[in-house]
């Protein structure tokens, strides 16, 4: 009964979207995957709305590690959501976002993106379409900080996925495939997991300890000042990949809001270790069929973890529970390409 009065209380808060969200101030970047859509024609009503010269993407590649770049909304390849048929134009992409801040001026652009995304004919959101968000791995002065959150992700992995599921209420059928769970990657005994991590000295024994590459959820393989592999291309960031596709600036906002907090709580000033550890000792793992099921109790503990501002933590159950009323979903329910 109770959660059915929570249900409706959700059902009347709107994802309002804002010019500022109130998120700890990171620097941080979205990739906004589409299908369907004809590159070039995008490409081209890119550089419309935002009113400047999109490079060609051999060069951009070719210049990658020139800052002024990621100063800019751009237009990338994408095999994945791609189609390549030689007798028709290429459909589909990638938008990678300049490097963001909790600002106006950014919350703006990503608006008009989505605004002209959701416009082109064809366009859709594919079983394989997603929305990744990078945060600079600088927002961690410890190495402890990083352990805070693969703890911190282990325990309450099923909440996460089934908020970053967005409108739908299942993850898609690609994301096996490129944001698996962290927990599939275990090469421990679950209850062996603390201990190895307290002995953890360096990040690259973190990664060694949980032996995954960069195609799951939780991506931290760019947290090494060197790659681990010779032919490794570091970003300086931590990935969070779980995010169902979307064109809908206003459920994208709440990812973000949600990603900074998450991050935020992992930072030793908030993280509550001793209750953390506890949790980690009393685990069961889960397993990705888990987060297709709500877990009121566990959602409610989480998001009281993490969050501050109530407000923002409502919005976050209205995610998890999928609570949407007209107004959440108008912009991108006709846009799902699968069902």
């Amino acid at each position: 009964m109770e959660l059915e009065k929570l249900k409706q209380e959700l059902l009347n808060i709107n994802l309002d979207y804002l010019d500022k969200i109130n998120i700890p101030d990171y620097e941080f970047g979205l990739e906004i995957e589409f299908a369907g859509a004809v590159f070039t024609s995008v490409m081209q009503k890119l550089d419309e709305v935002l009113k400047y010269n999109s490079k060609d993407i051999t060069e951009l590649r070719q210049i990658e590690k020139d800052k002024e770049e990621y100063k800019k909304w751009r237009l990338v390849n994408d095999g994945s959501v791609q189609s390549n048929a030689w007798h028709r134009a290429k459909k589909g992409g990638e938008i990678n976002s300049p490097i963001m801040k909790d600002r106006k001026k950014y919350w703006k652009e990503l608006k008009k993106v989505c605004e002209m995304l959701r416009k082109r004919e064809y366009i859709n959101i594919s079983d394989n379409c997603s929305v990744h968000i990078h945060t600079n791995r600088e927002i961690y002065d410890e190495l402890e900080e990083f352990k805070n959150l693969v703890k911190l992700w282990i325990i309450y992995e099923d909440i996460i996925y089934r908020f970053g599921y967005g409108e739908k209420d299942i993850y898609r059928p690609s994301l096996l495939n490129y944001a698996k769970p962290l927990s599939s990657s275990f090469t421990t005994p679950t209850d062996e997991l603390l201990i190895e991590l307290e002995n953890v000295e360096t990040k690259q024994q973190l990664l060694r300890l949980l032996s995954y590459e960069r195609k799951y959820g939780l991506n931290l393989t760019n947290i090494t000042k060197e790659p681990i592999r010779k032919d490794d291309i570091i970003k300086p960031t931590v990935e969070i990949r779980i995010y169902n596709g979307t064109l809908n600036e206003n459920i994208i906002q709440n990812d973000v809001r949600f990603n900074m907090n998450l991050l935020n709580y992992a930072k030793k000033e908030n993280f509550d270790k001793e209750f953390i550890d506890y949790k980690i000792k009393n685990f069961k793992r889960n397993f990705i069929n888990d987060s297709i099921f709500e877990n009121p109790e566990i959602v409610d503990e989480f998001s009281k973890l993490i969050f501050k501002d109530e407000l923002d933590r409502l919005k976050f159950l209205k995610q998890y529970y999928k609570v949407y009323n007209e107004f959440d979903i108008e912009k991108s329910i006709h846009l799902w390409y699968y069902h």
